[in-house]
């Protein structure tokens, strides 16, 4: 029997369904919703209505993760590729579990309205704020950040999504090291990383010369075995003890990399990928924009009610700004160097 194929027309519709619901904010109901808006058919032209069963049965089909399951037998894996991960298919069936007990764990889904909450502490308490969207009597919704934190001086302070986020935006402007800087920074980066490559290279070319050298004495004591010149015990001992120096010496050099890299192209393209990192997050999905983040500021920001600040900047971002800092204080930069390889 031949191995299942995924219809082509609509398998990405139920790829879709999957990372909707890992998402954290929609429902069956609302998913089903959704759905209904695409007009879906399948290869005998067949157009799907997504009821809100339906998307519960695809959710939790195992077919799509590669296992077949009988009617009264358990889970074995079949024949056909996976359709979704299993990180994705567990993701969702851990949403399905909280919700269905009423006790899902926000903390852990990440609304694509919101990707400064919880991302975001409050710069007085230091408790991550959260966000919501509220309604007014005339009806219409906004959306606000605010803290939660009932001993905090700026508990229950709205703060608008949109002047968050262009301040937000800002700051990300203000992370960047100043462009002036950028072509020195370039230059003397690659002054150093040319100068670690002829050391690595060195070390390098060192580690193939001892490799010869145990090979022919590998070489030799053999021969002199074979003419009765070192005895067998002693001979054995002997191969299996440069056996063991080569093996331990190829598996350092196979774990070299000595691949020549364009570094001048890689590190245009790192400069370029800093130079716009504010357009880049503004631009990103919602669903996106708090891996962005996480790439700038690994450990979050504080809000400040008038302005962010973080504890740790990503290296990408750190190194180029320490090498400012040290021209702008006229320090010597022997301390800058690029990160290892």
């Amino acid at each position: 029997m031949a191995p299942a194929v995924w219809d082509t027309s609509c398998y990405q519709d139920v790829i879709d369904i999957f990372k909707l619901y890992s998402l954290g904010v929609y429902t069956f109901s609302s998913l089903s919703n959704l759905m209904n808006t695409r007009i879906v058919k399948n290869y005998k032209t067949k157009r799907f209505h997504f009821m809100k069963q339906e998307i519960k049965r695809i959710l939790n089909y195992p077919f799509y993760i590669g296992l077949l399951k009988p009617k009264h037998g358990k889970l074995t894996p079949g024949k056909h590729k996976p359709l979704i991960s299993m990180e994705l298919w567990n993701k969702c069936q851990e949403i399905q579990k909280c919700k269905s007990n009423h006790s899902i764990n926000k903390r852990l889904i990440e609304h694509p309205d919101f990707p400064l909450r919880r991302f975001t502490l409050c710069g007085v308490c230091h408790h991550p704020l959260t966000a919501g969207w509220s309604k007014s009597h005339t009806g219409k919704h906004y959306a606000y950040y605010y803290c939660v934190n009932k001993s905090c001086k700026k508990y229950a302070k709205m703060l608008s999504l949109g002047d968050l986020h262009e301040e937000f935006i800002a700051y990300l402007c203000k992370t960047k090291p100043k462009e002036k800087y950028l072509p020195l920074f370039k230059e003397i980066f690659i002054d150093r990383y040319n100068q670690r490559q002829k050391d690595f290279k060195g070390d390098y070319i060192k580690q193939i010369d001892e490799l010869d050298r145990l090979k022919k004495e590998k070489i030799t004591a053999a021969e002199k075995g074979a003419k009765g010149i070192i005895p067998d015990l002693t001979l054995k001992e002997l191969l299996s003890d440069y056996e063991k120096k080569i093996l331990m010496l190829q598996q350092s050099l196979d774990n070299t990399n000595n691949k020549e890299l364009d570094i001048d192209s890689l590190l245009d393209e790192g400069l370029e990928a800093i130079r716009t990192i504010n357009k880049e997050w503004s631009d990103a999905l919602p669903e996106k924009k708090p891996r962005v983040q996480r790439l700038i500021y690994p450990e979050g920001v504080s809000y400040h009610f008038k302005g962010f600040s973080n504890p740790k900047l990503a290296p990408a971002f750190a190194v180029p700004n320490q090498f400012v800092l040290c021209l702008t204080r006229n320090v010597d930069s022997r301390g800058f160097e690029p990160l290892t390889l």
